[in-house]
């Protein structure tokens, strides 16, 4: 029979409404202690600053690379079991491929979502990749770095999972601060920086990579690992900081140097991406495939990529990310919860205005709503116009409403954040209003109940509530959708309220006996949403393991393949499978 764990938890409800008030505060909080408080210092004082892990010795290495993960079981579990197997056996343009586990597992920032308290890393990731793991012989290494949702507590349970001497169940954690340097086989490193709350690695951990780099020598490769991908235009320049002024990740990229800096890894934009220099010689490969929601791959311009660089493969491709966002059409069912508040905020508009429906302001004669039928359309919209405005608290009710949407709407164009602001509220007053409208006539002239009476209060009440439940729904939802398709914004909120725990996979690397790296994207289309238990007991004190029991979900395949050869002026890139 189908199971799964206790602990299993489903995607993240972003549009429930105490997810969106504990998250809204989150990041007030963290990003006023990123302006004026940085753990990263803390931890500089008690780190070595010139020492770097030593996998030189070998002659080739495997390697992991896993993004944004933790938030539904389905989806973080489903990476998890493939990154734990210790060999994936898959086809490459028609031949066979074995992939070997990694010896070296990077975890790349935005390990728990929504948050790392309480049990939210345990639950989220560590049982989940404990569970997956398949019983090793020897146990590999794990590195992580830290993203933004990782920095929420100000990195103590980051630390106490990856900073101490206790293990990531299966893993062996190594390092003690939140960045790194490794140096793998062949000439080749790989550094991993810690990128905040506010796009930018900080002095000390520049110290640190400058050290490092007197032990680089000028014809050896480094791989750049981040948490955010700094070649996406809403991440070049650091929150806070003058335009005029250079970024010290920046500084670091120009010490390593073009010729010496191959590959750029990073998460948080949670799909699969590969972009390759025309020569090609340096690939930026965006992998947030881990367990997160999806994100939008149809959204990025061509016109926003590096100079010189070009899209070789996405996962999913444009035109299913496209067909996805058409969901946003049934946000309603997708988040049901949210309908609180609009339901809340239109009751509220109601009530206040409401209760002046009908009298005298003056010389002016606010007449009663439910009075009019549909064939004074035009009546009925004046008497909710001077209701509106001659409310002083109607003015401040509208006026925050309208500010509230426009902050909401996020752009790096004013002008757009302001008319898209004003019309997606506007749409709400309306919806609004007619809900009020129809509520009203309901009340008064069909079930005749007197005008501003408590049973007439309590019936439109019981009726305006559910009714603005489903019409707020509606209306973000195609706001939603609009935004995205026609004019590439929200794609973060668009995405978010859909909750696709599809389009999977992860990051494997291996850097081989002649030097030469090979990059593969393991992608998994759909997960299993069933599972069961395996029929083998499990070690003593060991956690159960977990195999798919839904004949619906995709294997996983190899998606994009890239090679990086030996000698620095000859690199081979194949395109997407």
């Amino acid at each position: 029979m189908a199971e799964r764990p206790d602990y299993a938890k489903p995607m993240v409800g972003w549009y429930d409404p105490p997810q969106l008030l504990r998250t809204g505060a989150l990041v007030l909080v963290s990003q006023q202690f990123a302006l004026h408080g940085d753990n990263r210092e803390i931890q500089a004082l008690a780190a070595p600053h010139s020492d770097a892990a030593d996998y030189s010795k070998l002659d080739e290495v495997w390697i992991d690379f896993v993004a944004d993960c933790g938030d539904g079981w389905n989806s973080t579990y489903a990476v998890a079991s493939e990154v734990g197997k210790e060999k994936l056996e898959l086809t490459l343009d028609e031949k066979d491929v074995v992939l070997h586990r990694g010896s070296i597992l990077i975890f790349g920032g935005d390990l728990v979502y929504p948050t790392p308290a309480g049990q939210g890393y345990d639950d989220r990731l560590l049982k989940p990749y404990s569970a997956a793991f398949a019983k090793p012989q020897h146990r590999p290494d794990v590195w992580a770095l830290p993203g933004n949702h990782d920095w929420y507590d100000s990195l103590s349970g980051f630390r106490r999972l990856f900073c101490t001497d206790e293990d990531f169940g299966p893993w062996q954690s190594r390092q003690r601060t939140s960045y790194f340097a490794i140096k793998l086989p062949h000439q080749w490193w790989l550094f991993g920086v810690d990128v905040q709350l506010l796009h930018d690695i900080d002095h000390r951990q520049l110290e640190y990579f400058e050290a490092v780099l007197k032990q680089v020598g000028e014809q050896d490769r480094v791989i750049l690992v981040c948490a955010e991908p700094y070649w996406v235009e809403y991440i070049t320049q650091p929150v806070g900081s003058s335009r005029y002024i250079k970024s010290l990740l920046q500084t670091l990229r120009e010490k390593i140097g073009d010729d010496r800096l191959r590959l750029a890894v990073a998460g948080d934009l949670h799909y699969y991406q590969r972009l390759s220099a025309k020569d090609p010689q340096r690939h930026l490969v965006t992998c947030g495939t881990g367990g997160a929601f999806l994100h939008p791959t149809h959204a990025a311009s061509p016109q926003s990529f590096p100079s010189g660089y070009g899209e070789e493969a996405c996962f999913p491709i444009a035109r299913k990310s496209r067909r996805l966002t058409r969901g946003n059409i049934f946000f309603l069912f997708r988040n049901p919860l949210f309908g609180i508040v609009p339901g809340f905020v239109y009751l509220l508009v109601a009530w206040t205005t409401g209760i002046n429906i009908g009298e005298t302001f003056g010389r002016v004669q606010i007449g009663e709503l439910g009075l009019v039928g549909i064939r004074e359309f035009w009546q009925a919209i004046h008497i909710g116009v001077q209701s509106a405005i001659l409310s002083p608290i109607g003015v401040a009710i509208y006026a925050m409403i309208f500010a509230g949407f426009i902050v909401f709407t996020q752009s790096k164009s004013k002008m757009f954040r302001w008319w898209a602001g004003s019309l997606h509220s506007l749409a709400h007053v309306l919806v609004g209003f007619f809900i009020f409208w129809g509520v009203s006539y309901i009340c008064m002239t069909v079930l005749g109940l007197v005008p501003k009476s408590i049973t007439q209060y309590l019936i439109a009440g019981a009726l305006i509530f559910p009714a603005a439940w489903i019409g707020g729904s509606i209306v973000m939802g195609l706001y939603l959708w609009i935004a995205l398709n026609v004019f590439g914004e929200h794609a973060n909120e668009s995405f978010s309220a859909l909750r696709v725990q599809d389009w999977k996979g992860f990051l494997r690397m291996k850097i081989c006996s002649d030097g030469s790296l090979d990059i593969y994207f393991v992608g998994i289309e759909r997960v299993p949403r069933r599972w069961k238990k395996e029929a083998t007991a499990p070690e003593a004190g060991g956690p159960e393991h977990w195999i798919p029991h839904d004949s619906a979900a995709k294997p996983a395949k190899i998606v994009d393949y890239a090679t990086i050869e030996r000698s620095p002026a000859i690199v081979k890139a194949a395109g997407s499978v």
